[in-house]
């Protein structure tokens, strides 16, 4: 097998693989591999993560009942690093790890709806958990690893989930028509309990939560949001808003506009080619950023606390960002999507090599 490797751009501190178009990818919970799903070869394919590159260790072909949609498609590996899932409709694949052999698929639920899916999926902090979003307003907890249905509770026409690493908190982030908002769970085993609920809609009006992240401490939630509608409403180059809430009291502690006078791209979302709005997912890095990505390869990093802006990147390629990752082994970069590329970016040249403001 030959292997594909990142190699560095020529004049940049990035990193870019050189590979088929990258729909989705995932990280070990052990920071060892990334997992990768190939749109047009409907291809898995894993590498193993160094300390300038990522080599491909193995690849297998896959055969979804559905045409993967890499965005609401969640992909994750579990807490033990022992399987890979994804969701194909409204089931879930399982694959080995290591091998990437195809191991069996479970039903979430029987539906009519020849559309519906599995949007978005999260393990609990010790592995006994698995909580699955699917686009029909439901999220279903399972039993790992035999995978019993054990509750469910209410989702949206998009849901984000996100569970804390502490304790079995669950963020769940709802999406309709008329609004979106924010619930915060905790299961104890038998049923949910409600800690808060964040309305997103009364100030600015959002119909999508695309992206929720829980800092490591449990003591932040972080939301990106976005709207098909009232474009109008919002300042030039609008994409959505970045929120951050703090868990301790269930209070926003601050939100922003993500727009041109952030990034410089003053082009409606429809021109920009995003008529119902801009989906991308956000990450939190060591609990001191959280970092957004938009148009034109632009990213924003802010204080996860104060809401500052810390400051603005453009990476060499003027692609839409859809995700941003970061190892759970903290190797100092973030790992970036887009324009069906992936990207690794160490932190500190973010920081260091900001765009001039």
């Amino acid at each position: 097998m030959r292997n594909r490797r990142f190699v560095r751009r020529k004049g940049s501190d990035s990193y870019l693989v050189k590979s088929s178009p990258i729909k989705n990818f995932t990280i070990s919970g052990d920071g060892e591999f990334l997992v990768a799903v190939v749109s047009g070869e409907k291809e898995l394919l894993k590498y193993r993560i160094g300390a300038k590159e990522l080599e491909l260790v193995a690849r297998m072909p896959v055969d979804f009942s559905k045409a993967y949609d890499g965005f609401f498609r969640d992909i994750l590996v579990d807490r033990d690093c022992r399987y890979l899932l994804i969701p194909d409709g409204v089931h879930i694949g399982i694959y080995e790890l290591g091998s990437l052999k195809y191991v069996k698929r479970f039903l979430i639920k029987e539906s009519k709806d020849e559309t519906a899916g599995v949007m978005a999926l999260k393990f609990s902090f010790d592995n006994k958990i698995l909580a699955v979003a699917d686009d029909l307003e439901t999220v279903y907890i399972f039993r790992w690893p035999d995978l019993s249905c054990i509750a469910e509770t209410e989702g949206g026409e998009r849901t984000s989930i996100a569970f804390s690493s502490r304790d079995y908190k669950l963020a769940i982030g709802c999406g309709f028509q008329g609004g979106a908002h924010i619930d915060l769970k905790e299961w104890d085993g038998d049923c949910f309990h409600e800690w808060y609920s964040f309305e997103r809609s009364e100030k600015n009006f959002v119909d999508c939560i695309s992206s929720l992240e829980i800092s490591s401490d449990s003591r932040w939630l972080a939301s990106y949001e976005t709207s098909a509608v009232y474009h109008e409403d919002y300042p030039p180059g609008w994409r959505g808003n970045l929120a951050v809430h703090s868990l301790e009291t269930g209070e926003l502690a601050w939100e922003t506009y993500i727009d041109a006078k952030l990034g410089g791209d003053r082009r409606p979302l429809a021109e920009a080619g995003h008529f119902l709005g801009y989906f991308t997912q956000i990450c939190i890095y060591r609990d001191y950023y959280v970092v957004c990505g938009s148009t034109k390869g632009k990213i924003f990093v802010f204080e996860l606390e104060t809401g500052d802006l810390v400051c603005s990147f453009t990476l060499p390629a003027e692609v839409d960002i859809e995700k941003l990752g970061t190892n759970p082994r903290g190797d100092g970069v973030l790992y970036v999507l887009g324009g069906e590329l992936l990207f690794l970016l160490p932190f500190e040249e973010i920081l260091c090599r900001a765009d001039k403001t």
